[in-house]
Protein backbone atom coordinates (compact mmCIF):
# COMPACT_ATOMS: atom_id res chain seq x y z
CA UNK A 1 0.00 0.00 0.00
CA UNK A 2 1.12 3.58 -1.29
CA UNK A 3 1.40 6.89 0.79
CA UNK A 4 -1.94 8.65 -1.14
CA UNK A 5 -1.67 12.42 -0.58
CA UNK A 6 -5.16 13.12 0.59
CA UNK A 7 -6.91 16.69 0.29
CA UNK A 8 -7.88 18.01 3.57
CA UNK A 9 -10.20 21.28 4.37
CA UNK A 10 -10.00 22.89 7.57
CA UNK A 11 -13.87 23.10 8.91
CA UNK A 12 -15.63 24.52 11.95
CA UNK A 13 -19.14 22.54 10.77
CA UNK A 14 -19.76 19.16 9.19
CA UNK A 15 -23.22 18.06 8.65
CA UNK A 16 -23.18 14.23 6.80
CA UNK A 17 -26.22 13.25 4.72
CA UNK A 18 -28.35 15.64 3.08
CA UNK A 19 -31.35 14.65 4.68
CA UNK A 20 -34.24 16.90 6.31
CA UNK A 21 -32.44 17.04 9.83
CA UNK A 22 -29.00 17.76 8.40
CA UNK A 23 -30.16 20.47 6.25
CA UNK A 24 -32.34 22.22 9.26
CA UNK A 25 -29.39 22.24 10.98
CA UNK A 26 -27.59 24.03 8.92
CA UNK A 27 -30.36 26.66 9.04
CA UNK A 28 -29.83 27.84 12.94
CA UNK A 29 -25.84 28.41 12.51
CA UNK A 30 -26.91 30.55 9.71
CA UNK A 31 -29.26 32.37 11.64
CA UNK A 32 -26.75 33.19 14.61
CA UNK A 33 -23.88 34.29 12.48
CA UNK A 34 -26.40 36.75 10.51
CA UNK A 35 -27.88 38.22 13.70
CA UNK A 36 -24.17 38.53 14.92
CA UNK A 37 -22.63 39.88 11.78
CA UNK A 38 -25.61 42.65 11.89
CA UNK A 39 -24.58 43.67 15.20
CA UNK A 40 -21.00 44.11 14.68
CA UNK A 41 -19.63 47.18 15.08
CA UNK A 42 -16.93 49.04 12.75
CA UNK A 43 -13.74 47.11 12.85
CA UNK A 44 -14.95 44.06 14.46
CA UNK A 45 -14.69 41.06 13.15
CA UNK A 46 -17.83 39.35 11.72
CA UNK A 47 -17.87 35.30 11.83
CA UNK A 48 -16.94 33.40 9.07
CA UNK A 49 -17.41 29.64 9.57
CA UNK A 50 -16.58 27.11 6.82
CA UNK A 51 -20.30 24.44 7.18
CA UNK A 52 -20.00 21.39 4.72
CA UNK A 53 -23.30 19.41 4.37
CA UNK A 54 -21.56 15.91 3.11
CA UNK A 55 -23.44 13.41 1.29
CA UNK A 56 -22.36 9.80 2.50
CA UNK A 57 -23.01 7.87 -0.38
CA UNK A 58 -20.86 10.38 -2.68
CA UNK A 59 -17.73 9.55 -0.12
CA UNK A 60 -18.65 5.78 -0.14
CA UNK A 61 -19.09 5.58 -4.06
CA UNK A 62 -16.05 5.99 -6.73
CA UNK A 63 -17.02 8.36 -9.57
CA UNK A 64 -17.52 6.51 -12.90
CA UNK A 65 -14.08 7.08 -14.18
CA UNK A 66 -12.92 6.03 -10.89
CA UNK A 67 -10.58 2.71 -11.58
CA UNK A 68 -10.42 1.02 -8.55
Amino acid sequence: MSDAQRDAVELDMVFVGVGPASLFGTCRPARLIERHDSRVRAGDSKLEPAIAVLEFRALREPSSGDQR
